[in-house]
């Protein structure tokens, strides 16, 4: 499922929620500064990935 965005996403999916919840804070705001389009699991997932792999700071 879609959803509008990460928050929406993090705060409706619970299995969103509890990957976003296991990521240290400074992912955690990485993603939720950047991670426009997210709005699913996997797509938290793999920006999450794209943030690590590319030093997105």
């Amino acid at each position: 499922m879609d959803y509008e965005n990460i928050s929406q996403l993090i705060s409706s999916n619970v299995e969103a929620t509890q990957y976003f919840n296991s990521l240290s804070a400074e992912m955690q705001q990485k993603i939720l500064d950047r991670g426009t389009g997210v709005n699913t699991l996997d797509k938290l997932k793999e920006f999450k990935n794209l943030v690590e792999n590319n030093g997105l700071k």
